[in-house]
């Protein structure tokens, strides 16, 4: 996966909106369905703090969700978190 270190969409905005809709558009599942079961619980943080891989977290997400995604699938949904730049952080610091 990956991976930008961006504390509070300082560099780039993210949605996951986005990500529970190309995850719905995959499995059909309803998104108001997935924005239910959706929540950054253990996995995400042991996730955040390495101490898992990205597969056993897209593994432990697609359980606790009843998600059947491929590994594949899973990330490309994920992926889709990211937005754009946030405004301003193109600008040049010297």
């Amino acid at each position: 996966m990956l991976y930008i270190f961006d504390l509070g969409n300082v560099i780039v905005d993210i949605d996951f909106n986005r990500v529970l809709g190309a995850w719905s558009d995959l499995t059909r599942i309803p998104l108001a369905s997935l924005k239910k079961s959706f929540h950054m619980g253990e996995a995400f943080h042991q996730h955040e703090r390495g101490e898992i891989s990205d597969e056993a977290f897209a593994e432990a997400l697609c359980h606790e969700m009843a998600l059947p995604l491929s590994y594949e699938q899973f990330s490309h949904g994920w992926q889709a978190v990211f937005v754009a730049l946030a405004p301003g952080s193109d600008r040049h610091h010297a």
